[in-house]
């Protein structure tokens, strides 16, 4: 579901190293409907952090440490089922967004995707993320489209 207008969505990074949550936070702080509510270095943090502050959105690297980015999203559909599990990674092919959807993710975006695409999988934009695994079909499955625009 799209939030609407004036809702601020609630985001939590998991299993990002340093750099990674400077960059998120930076392509993200621009958007004042986004709100980073916590971060997390690996898999357990990740879980235990979205139980506790039930994220709109949990922004998750495929790499985390301590689990897969896989095994870590299956738990976090158990621990916060109505948190939306976002995963990113670095291979943009279709086999990582056919995995994302098996384990309940919501999209896999490649790290070289455009903010749009990364704004428009935190909103949950209909069919407008790339690689968007929800009910509708994406606008470019797997695909970092527009990978050079803001």
């Amino acid at each position: 579901m799209a939030l609407g207008a004036g809702l601020t969505v609630r985001v939590l990074l998991g299993g990002m190293a340093p750099w990674q949550v400077d960059v998120l936070r930076g392509l993200l702080a621009a958007d004042p409907g986004i709100a980073i509510v916590g971060t997390a270095a690996d898999a357990e943090g990740t879980v235990g952090q979205a139980a506790a502050l039930g994220p709109d959105v949990v922004l998750l690297n495929f790499y985390i440490c301590g689990l897969s980015g896989l095994e870590t999203t299956r738990r976090l559909r158990g621990a916060a089922p109505k948190t939306r599990v976002v995963l990113l990674g670095d291979e943009d092919a279709e086999v990582y967004v056919s995995a994302a959807r098996a384990a309940g993710g919501s999209a896999y975006l490649p790290w070289l995707t455009s903010r749009r695409a990364l704004l428009a999988a935190v909103r949950q934009d209909s069919g407008t993320a790339a690689g968007q695994v929800g009910s509708r079909p994406p606008a470019a499955i797997g695909r970092a489209s527009g990978a050079s625009e803001e």
